[in-house]
């Protein structure tokens, strides 16, 4: 069994895979899955669970991997969280703490910006589509991991973007505060 991270937003989810041929079991943060897998072409593959089937596609860059399934772009890692948790209490320690945060939405591979869907300064919620990245004769859309703002796109259509890249700024929403809780 190996130990994989992905990050979607600001919270990080372990995954425990056992891979057999094309059969696979999983633990993702205390559900157990089991099935079988096939690759169509190369990185192109066929999930199969007992209750569903779907395809998705992995690409791999350095020592990350991103799956695309559903719109949606998942940075998958084999890194230790705990290393990450201190250096974001390093970072905030730095900046002096406060705020919401902001959201990682970082360029899957290297490509181009084909379409900005959403606008400037609008207001959206977890997996609005924000824009389209052709890389690898794909359309990619890249979705927001969370509530929040977009503050500025960083690319326009038809500039080239690298892997890793920032495509954008994103302002997380204030995590819901514990109001009017007390003597109910």
């Amino acid at each position: 069994m190996t130990d994989h991270y992905y990050r979607r937003g600001d919270r990080t989810y372990t995954i425990r895979l056992d891979r057999r041929g094309s059969k696979f079991t999983a633990d993702v943060e205390g559900t157990q899955l089991a099935g079988r897998w096939q690759e169509l072409r190369p990185g192109y593959f066929e999930v199969e669970l007992p209750d569903r089937s779907f395809r998705c596609f992995v690409a791999a860059e350095d020592e990350s991997r991103y799956l695309f399934h559903e719109g949606a772009v998942y940075s998958l890692n084999s890194y230790d969280p705990r290393e990450e948790a201190r250096a974001r209490r390093r970072d905030a320690a730095g900046a002096g703490g406060g705020g919401s945060g902001s959201a990682d939405h970082l360029c899957p591979l290297a490509g181009k910006v084909l379409k900005l869907i959403a606008s400037e300064g609008d207001a959206v919620e977890a997996g609005t589509p924000l824009l389209i990245v052709e890389a690898m004769k794909m359309e990619h859309t890249i979705k927001a991991q969370a509530d929040g703002t977009l503050i500025k796109f960083n690319f326009q259509p038809g500039e080239s973007v690298e892997a890793g890249v920032s495509l954008l700024d994103f302002q997380l929403d204030p995590a819901p505060e514990a109001e009017g809780q007390e003597g109910a």
